[in-house]
C-alpha cells in the first residue's frame, strides 16, 4: 500500500527528474542557437563537455599521478614547444581577427547580439571565431597534463585546477 508521504517523494523525484532532463538536453535542443548545432561543443547540452572535463580532472590527479609514481619525469620540452608555439599563434590570429571583426575598437559602442535568424558572413565569422576560442580553452587543458606527466604537481594548485576546469565549462 502506498501512502501519501510516498506518493510526494515520488512527485517530487518525478520534477527532479524533469528539471535534470531539461537542463541536461531539453534546454539545450529548444533554445540552443541553430547556427552552432554542427559544433561538437555546443551539440547535445552539456553532458559530453562535462564528462570530459571530469575524466580530465580525474586524470590529472589522481589517474596521472599514479601513473607516473614509479615512472621518470617525461622529457618532453619539444612538444611542450611546439604546443606553446601553436597556441601563441592560434591565439595571435584569434586576437587580430577580432580586431578586424570589430572594425579595430569601431564597433565596440555600437554592439548589438545578432538575430538568431542572422546568418550574414559577418555574424557566421564572429560565431566561428567564439567556437575556434571554445576549442582552444580545450586544448589549454595540456598544460596540466604536461604537469603531471614532468611530475610537476607542486605546480598544480587549487587556483590552477579550478581554472582550467571551469572555463571550458562555462564557455559552452
Amino acid at each position: 500500500m502506498i501512502s501519501v508521504s510516498d506518493t510526494n517523494i515520488t512527485d517530487q523525484d518525478n520534477r527532479l527528474i524533469g528539471a535534470v532532463n531539461y537542463y541536461f538536453y531539453d534546454y539545450w535542443a529548444n533554445v540552443s542557437d541553430p547556427r552552432t548545432e554542427h559544433y561538437w561543443l555546443t551539440r547535445g547540452g552539456p553532458l559530453p563537455v562535462l564528462t570530459f572535463m571530469t575524466l580530465w580532472l580525474l586524470f590529472v590527479t589522481k589517474i596521472g599521478p599514479k601513473l607516473m609514481a614509479t615512472r621518470k619525469p617525461l622529457n618532453i620540452r619539444w612538444l611542450m614547444y611546439a604546443y606553446n608555439v601553436l597556441m601563441a599563434g592560434t591565439n595571435a590570429f584569434s586576437f587580430v581577427m577580432c580586431l578586424k571583426l570589430i572594425d579595430f575598437g569601431r564597433l565596440v559602442t555600437e554592439f548589438e547580439f545578432p538575430s538568431r535568424e542572422d546568418t550574414s558572413p559577418q555574424t557566421l565569422r564572429f560565431i566561428n571565431l567564439g567556437m575556434l576560442y571554445g576549442y582552444t580553452k580545450f586544448i589549454d587543458l595540456l598544460d596540466t597534463v604536461f604537469l603531471v606527466l614532468r611530475k610537476k604537481e607542486s605546480h598544480l594548485t587549487f587556483l590552477h585546477l579550478y581554472h582550467h576546469f571551469m572555463v571550458p565549462i562555462l564557455i559552452i
